[in-house]
């Protein structure tokens, strides 16, 4: 399932919104790790790559923050 569905699906549901908001987590860290060995390796190719997909998955962090209930 795509994640942007996922988000519609789970609604303002904390049981549904933070397993997504953990495995985005898990993404973004694991995408920081590979931004910073493509810095290090001058590849500035794969580091656009990355670093579109690491707006992607903002974007969708901010979107998960705004549907979480506060408490």
């Amino acid at each position: 399932m795509e994640v942007r569905e996922a988000l519609v699906e789970a609604g303002k549901r904390l049981d549904k919104l933070q397993p997504l908001r953990d495995a985005n987590t898990t993404s973004m860290e694991r995408l920081y790790d590979e931004l910073a060995s493509a810095f290090a390796a001058q590849d500035m190719e794969q580091a656009l790559k990355l670093t579109a997909r690491l707006q992607y998955l903002q974007r969708i962090e901010e979107e998960i923050h705004e549907r979480m209930p506060v408490k």
